[in-house]
């Protein structure tokens, strides 16, 4: 994709846990257009003042669902920025991997009507917003690449 002054500098995370010996995800129901009522990935747009893509992604992954983690815990896993991926315009993700030894109680916060924790085999069969489906499979991807999820099934 070829960068503009208009291409949205986006975050998306990929947030994983077991709860009861299943992998489970970290969703939200978005609470706004485009794709209100749908189930995503927490994220959204950096802002200036943050510092790195690391922060921009702590801080909405606190401001979406009240979950605190630090920027040095995250894993890139990779960008998106294919064309039509955010009907708002051009956008350019990059989308990170945090792994959690357990479930953390979640609130829903700012353009995010619900967050939840969701069987990982139930997340793969809705139909996420955005290009959320294929940033979850990549997660999963690099979450069994790096030993994470193996660990987490030993818990």
């Amino acid at each position: 994709m070829r960068e503009s002054a208009t291409t949205m500098k986006t975050v998306d995370l990929v947030v994983l846990t077991i709860w009861n010996r299943h992998l489970e995800i970290l969703l939200i129901r978005r609470g706004k257009a485009p794709h209100a009522g749908q189930l995503a990935l927490p994220g959204g747009r950096v802002a200036r003042n943050d510092l790195t893509l690391h922060h921009a992604a702590t801080r909405e992954l606190w401001e979406e669902t009240g979950i605190n983690v630090a920027p040095s815990t995250l894993d890139i896993i990779g960008r998106y920025d294919t064309p039509g991926r955010d009907p708002r315009g051009d956008s350019e993700s990059t989308a990170f991997l945090s792994v959690l030894a357990g479930p953390i109680p979640v609130r829903a916060g700012d353009d995010a009507a619900t967050a939840e924790w969701v069987p990982i085999h139930d997340a793969l069969t809705e139909n996420l917003a955005f290009d959320h489906t294929q940033i979850l499979n990549d997660g999963l991807a690099l979450s069994e690449r790096l030993g994470h999820t193996t660990a987490l099934r030993r818990q």
